[in-house]
């Protein structure tokens, strides 16, 4: 078991990473709708990366921990758990207000979002989910450690069924697949989620070479046949609308990613240590990455309110550069308030 406590250069680039392609995704979402083109779908494809990245992360840091020894679980509800659950409630009201005064939302749309039958903003949807994500932790923890192979086996033969009930789904327009077979909605989504927070606590088995390649090579085999079957079947629209982080060509992307970013930023992190003003700047970037999440979309919105972007890939990764470096400054200064609770950056000492 690592310690809780070392510092991880390379994972300070995956989250810079990751928030990047969240920022490039709801840019591209907020002009590209209509029409959409190839390089819509090729923006949402790229920017569906960005959570699967994070998740895997988190079950990197936080799975192979020794839950079962001394105050360890105290100590995570404590210090994990109730903060992102504080976190949720927290947005879950500011932007609740934001969209009633700023987004002309009803009195009924309110005190929907207020409830969590709605989303005020669409990257609430992770926040609200969250809480119920890292509950599972200590449990995933105690379960690799006690039923490993019963643990794996359960979620390896859980994932195969909601990737086909899935693509099914989606070629049929879930004409053939009952909805408990298909595992479609939110349940869904936390299995998936789950399964990409174990997945990451094996992260470092893919130090060897062998199993990397194997890994790579394999997965992008798939893709290729996954993504082939979309593009050959379905129009644009619906490929565009598959894209959610419950579909194999979402998840299987993320993991490969993630894999090819530990390995090669791993490396690259433990070869050179020349320039450490720069890895200062990267880990202080990184630690705003999850402030920086729940504020983009407004500074989003203002900033398409402003100039009005046109529609095209080259205005969508301007619009995303403007967004990464507004939010970014708006959530260092925020963190920089005296006594900020610490669940509402979620930012780490």
């Amino acid at each position: 078991m690592r310690s809780e406590k070392k510092h991880h250069m390379w994972i300070d680039y995956c989250r810079l990473i990751a928030i990047i392609f969240v920022i490039i995704n709801h840019s591209n979402e907020e002009i590209n709708l209509n029409p959409i083109g190839k390089s819509s779908v090729l923006l949402e494809f790229i920017g569906r990366m960005g959570v699967p990245i994070f998740l895997i992360l988190t079950g990197y840091l936080m799975i192979n921990r020794e839950y079962d020894k001394n105050n360890a679980i105290h100590q995570f509800v404590k210090n994990n758990l109730l903060n992102v659950c504080y976190s949720a409630i927290f947005w879950t009201i500011v932007f609740s207000l934001y969209a009633f005064f700023f987004l002309q939302s009803t009195t009924d749309g309110l005190i929907k979002d207020l409830i969590f039958q709605q989303r005020p903003l669409p990257q609430m949807w992770y926040i609200q989910i969250l809480p119920i994500i890292y509950a599972f932790i200590p449990l995933l923890s105690l379960a690799k450690k006690k039923l490993p192979s019963y643990l794996l086996g359960t979620l390896v033969v859980g994932i195969i069924m909601l990737s086909v009930g899935n693509y099914i789904s989606t070629f049929s327009e879930n004409k053939y697949i009952p909805f408990q077979w298909n595992f479609n909605g939110s349940w869904s989504l936390v299995f998936i989620m789950i399964s990409l927070m174990f997945f990451g606590s094996y992260l470092d088995k893919f130090g060897s070479k062998k199993l990397f390649i194997t890994f790579i090579v394999g997965n992008s085999l798939i893709l290729l046949c996954l993504g082939g079957l979309l593009l050959m079947h379905l129009p644009l629209q619906n490929i565009y609308s598959s894209f959610w982080y419950d579909q194999p060509l979402i998840f299987i992307s993320g993991a490969t990613i993630t894999v090819f970013l530990f390995v090669f930023l791993k490396r690259l992190t433990n070869e050179s240590h020349n320039n450490l003003r720069l890895e200062k700047l990267i880990s202080l970037l990184a630690k705003l990455s999850y402030g920086v999440y729940a504020l983009h979309y407004v500074i989003l919105l203002l900033v398409i309110k402003l100039i009005n972007p046109a529609h095209g890939i080259k205005n969508s990764l301007i619009l995303a550069a403007i967004v990464v470096i507004l939010s970014f400054a708006v959530t260092y200064v925020a963190s920089k308030i005296p006594k900020m609770p610490k669940f509402i950056l979620l930012i780490k000492k």
